[in-house]
């Protein structure tokens, strides 16, 4: 029997999902999966634990064609491995560009092996959550089963050996990766400072304590909403009286988070 740890970033539950799914689909071949959420490990020393699983799984959704912020920063603190395999899996609405053949360098170039590759498509969370209005619990949930299918063949390609990858093109590569994530880091900043939370909001403080990076601070004067963000869009999902708002885009539109989600934040 493996022990396995399965990291995990999810912004709206997506990624937790399929996580989830590996790790029930490792328990059926008698292995032990662990799910660890990214923000659990925010230490140098957290990270350093990792070595102590004969596997790890890193999954994460595509944010304009790389791992998002909270991924790539993990992949800073952790430390040098012996060879310590590794399978990846995003989560993503079309094209992932370069985003596995960056994930995959900065792990091999820290001595990890990349032994295999899977990208799932579960939507696209930047429709403002477009879905919650037109999918039922019914619809979202076939959704996942079809993805469970491919995760159970994945599965059995690393407990056999069999190596997958997913590279990019040139085009994947310089004009998404490349000049399309430019682009998106350049308006990042101006981005941000579209959120606000309207006079629906309760002071409850479930956004503050569900944010990945710390970026949500709810006081009695208000919320504040600091430059951190990477809009995973987690606080929109999150928020119980749908009080928190994108500029005017998100006043009439849904929210969405995966079903079950809920539950596993803070």
């Amino acid at each position: 029997m493996q022990h396995i740890g399965i990291v995990y970033f999810s912004g709206t539950g997506n990624t937790w999902r399929v996580a989830e799914q590996y790790a029930n689909a490792l328990a059926a071949q008698q292995h032990e999966a662990e799910l660890l959420p990214v923000e659990s490990l925010d230490t140098s020393e957290r990270c350093e634990a990792l070595a102590a699983y004969d596997l790890l799984g890193v999954g994460y959704p595509i944010h304009f064609w790389r791992a998002p912020r909270p991924v790539t920063e993990l992949f800073e603190r952790l430390p040098r491995s012996g060879g310590q395999p590794v399978f990846l899996f995003a989560t993503a609405q079309f094209d992932v560009g370069a985003a596995f053949d960056l994930a995959r360098g900065a792990l091999e170039r820290k001595g990890y092996a990349v032994l295999h590759e899977a990208r799932y498509y579960t939507g696209c969370d930047y429709y403002f959550s477009a879905k919650a209005r037109q999918l039922s619990d019914e619809q979202i949930a076939r959704q996942f089963a079809w993805i469970e299918t491919d995760v159970r063949e994945a599965v059995g390609d690393i407990l056999a050996g069999r190596e997958r990858r997913a590279r990019a093109s040139d085009v994947g590569r310089v004009a998404l990766s490349g000049l399309g994530w430019r682009a998106y880091r350049a308006a990042l900043p101006w981005l941000i400072r579209s959120w606000r939370a309207d006079e629906r909001c309760t002071r409850c403080g479930l956004c503050e304590r569900a944010c990945p990076t710390h970026n949500i601070r709810v006081s009695d004067g208000g919320v504040t909403f600091d430059r951190k963000c990477v809009l995973c869009l987690r606080c929109l999902g999150a928020c119980p009286s749908e009080a928190i708002q994108f500029g005017k885009l998100t006043a009439q539109m849904g929210r969405y988070l995966a079903p079950g989600f809920r539950r596993t934040l803070p």
